[in-house]
Formats: C-alpha cells, structure tokens, sequence
C-alpha cells in the first residue's frame, strides 16, 4: 500500500502500478511522500 499526499488529498494507492497510472498526468512536485514526511 502507497500513500500519498497530492494537493491537500491524502490518497492511499493498492500498488506502484496503480500510483503511476493515476499520476502520469499530475506534476511530481506536487506529490508529498507521506511515509517520508512522517519520519
């Protein structure tokens, strides 16, 4: 399971896959790795 913050949404992606399907179109900075931003 990924999680990910994107533009104020927190989203919780199934796998990698499924993540780089959603954000092919969404700009990279716009992402925030939540499991990092937690540490």
């Amino acid at each position: 399971m990924i999680v990910r913050r994107i533009k104020g949404m927190t989203i919780i992606f199934p796998s990698e896959e499924a993540m780089k399907e959603v954000l092919d179109d969404t700009e990279i900075e716009d992402i925030i790795d939540v499991n990092k931003e937690s540490n």
